[in-house]
């Protein structure tokens, strides 16, 4: 079966994320996006990186928009 454009535009970055990071290089990849995504940026932009981040691996892109939406709103001090 060929794969739909989608499974190949985020295959790769997905089973990096899911089978090649382990636990902590995971973490350590959403404490980077989520520190520089909130610096200056308003809509649409972090809606596109929640976006981008969750066809790469839902989990990664959840994780992603929680944090910045806390960073956005003063909630992680």
């Amino acid at each position: 079966m060929t794969p739909s454009a989608a499974e190949v535009h985020w295959g790769q970055p997905g089973t990096m994320v899911r089978e090649v990071l382990d636990d902590t290089a995971r973490d350590r990849l959403a404490h980077n996006i989520i520190g520089h995504v909130p610096k200056g940026v308003c809509e649409p932009v972090p809606s596109r990186v929640f976006q981008y981040w969750t066809n790469v691996d839902p989990d990664l892109g959840r994780q992603v928009e929680e944090g910045v939406r806390a960073k956005l709103s003063g909630e992680d001090g």
